[in-house]
């Protein structure tokens, strides 16, 4: 059919050799590409995954770092609002716009810690304070007098015995008061509204 010379053979048969050549050649780096490819894409949804996990721990992290304050009384923008825990009174105060001029400062002490749930109240001047002990004490670092001065009904026996009972374990929440001898649910109910614990 085809004539070709000696030359004109070596020729085309180097030419389909190099022909075969490239497509192997091709063939591989193609599937090396798409191992790659599949490789990458596990690395990336390993690293999305992780990614995913870290921002939920940060969530749960920031959301047992914020307390949530009640502001209310002399301040520019009574309201609630989000702190990060360790914030004081006057952090609250700041940002609730500030104190307004009719504040009566020297009945607040705005150094005091903020704990979750609480009301800050900025009295007028003037204004009656009908709580004298609105401030609620903090259970696991009140002193024994504190506890007896600050908590009606609390005298002295269960004053130490609640200092006896947070030197061996803090207290993580009020209701660990009912370890303590001599009170019940009822005293408890009656006592809650002047403590909290942090």
């Amino acid at each position: 059919m085809f004539n070709f010379t000696k030359k004109e053979q070596i020729v085309i048969l180097i030419l389909v050799i190099l022909n075969i050549s490239l497509v192997g050649y091709n063939v591989k780096i193609k599937s090396d590409v798409k191992i790659l490819k599949s490789n990458q894409i596990k690395c990336e949804m390993q690293i999305s995954a992780n990614n995913e996990i870290d921002t939920k721990k940060d969530e749960n992290k920031q959301e047992k770092e914020i307390v949530c304050v009640d502001v209310t009384g002399a301040v520019a923008k009574p309201g609630v609002y989000e702190l990060s825990k360790g914030s004081r009174i006057i952090d609250a105060v700041n940002k609730a716009g500030g104190f307004t001029e009719k504040a009566d400062r020297d009945k607040i002490n705005c150094s005091k810690l903020l704990y979750d749930e609480q009301q800050v109240h900025i009295y007028k001047i003037g204004e009656i304070n009908n709580l004298e002990s609105d401030e609620k004490i903090n259970i696991n670092t009140a002193t024994k007098q504190d506890i007896i001065d600050k908590i009606p009904g609390i005298g002295e026996v269960k004053a130490s015995s609640i200092i006896k009972y947070r030197q061996k374990k803090k207290f993580k929440d009020i209701n660990e008061l009912l370890n303590i001898e001599g009170i019940k649910e009822k005293t408890l109910e009656n006592i809650a509204k002047y403590i909290y614990v942090q």
